[in-house]
């Protein structure tokens, strides 16, 4: 077995942005192959795999390091979008506390969760996860959102998410990504 450097989360800075566009890339187009078509695959890579810079900017996108490589991400949003890119695009999303929704049980939203796929089974999305629902639990969130794809389903379950249901996303082009509406209770 090869010995693999030590993982260090930290939170992202935006100077990291270029590096998790592209883990977030090749992390969808690879480890996604078992569940979509090539076609799907397409669409999600560029219409999915996007980094939001509202969680560097809010503090709460965290990132894995490997050897002074990122080899994962994940984050949670206090923000009301659930998912970057065309289909989730909301600029200045609100945040959820300015409408006193999280006193009335609104979930924080995890998001951006991107493994390479040469580290993936790993602890690695574990990690992220526990810094994320740890955060959010600070914060005085207690609940967790996820909408996640059939790749991310198994973790989000081992996690300890009940799944909700199925939702589709739809884009321009007529594909559709079957993807999972998921909740944590954080109390």
């Amino acid at each position: 077995m090869v010995a693999h450097p030590r993982i260090v989360v930290r939170r992202a800075v935006s100077a990291d942005l270029e590096a998790l566009g592209a883990l977030a890339r090749l992390s969808a187009g690879t480890l996604g192959r078992q569940h979509y078509s090539d076609r799907e695959l397409a669409v999600a890579v560029e219409e999915l795999a996007v980094i939001d810079p509202a969680l560097i900017e809010d503090g709460t996108l965290y990132v894995a390091v490997s050897a002074g490589c990122i080899v994962g991400c994940g984050g949670w949003s206090r923000r009301a979008g659930r998912v970057a890119g065309s289909v989730g695009r909301q600029d200045l999303a609100p945040l959820v506390e300015e409408a006193g929704a999280k006193d009335v049980g609104a979930a924080a939203s995890l998001r951006a969760f991107f493994i390479h796929p040469g580290y993936a089974r790993r602890g690695i999305a574990g990690q992220l996860f526990r810094r994320c629902r740890d955060a959010a639990k600070l914060d005085g969130f207690r609940r967790m959102s996820v909408l996640a794809s059939a790749t991310a389903k198994p973790a989000y379950l081992h996690f300890g998410f009940s799944e909700l249901g199925e939702t589709v996303l739809r884009f321009a082009d007529g594909v559709e990504l079957v993807s999972y509406r998921m909740s944590l209770n954080l109390a």
